[in-house]
């Protein structure tokens, strides 16, 4: 499905368009859920068409307001691109001297039972 995004947002705002009520409420909703922001100018378009059933008008206006929230959200960090140069380096548990660390304690007798 990855490399047909554009190819599914297309088709479900055409069928939010020309489909009958419960297609295009549907179509709303699936372009909801796909998070497709660039279908945002086809549901303000027909949320706001008078010929726009009551009940499609509703739900493109629940996605739409849906998909600003969510488009007001920062981008995900990745460590793509970030200098690591600059980091200090990992520790190496094999460089710590552990010979000037104290011995453990022994557990007192009455307790091992």
């Amino acid at each position: 499905m990855k490399g047909y995004r554009k190819e599914i947002t297309e088709a479900l705002v055409r069928m939010l368009n020309t489909g009958t009520i419960s297609e295009a409420i549907n179509a709303a909703q699936l372009l909801g859920e796909l998070w497709a922001f660039d279908a945002l100018p086809a549901l303000h378009a027909k949320a706001k068409a008078l010929s726009t059933p009551e009940k499609v008008r509703k739900v493109c206006l629940e996605v739409i307001a849906k998909l600003e929230q969510l488009s007001r959200l920062p981008a995900i960090a990745t460590a793509n691109g970030v200098d690591t140069s600059t980091l200090p380096r990992l520790a190496v548990t094999t460089e710590i001297s552990t010979d000037t660390l104290p011995s453990p304690v022994e557990p007192p007798r009455d307790l091992e039972a």
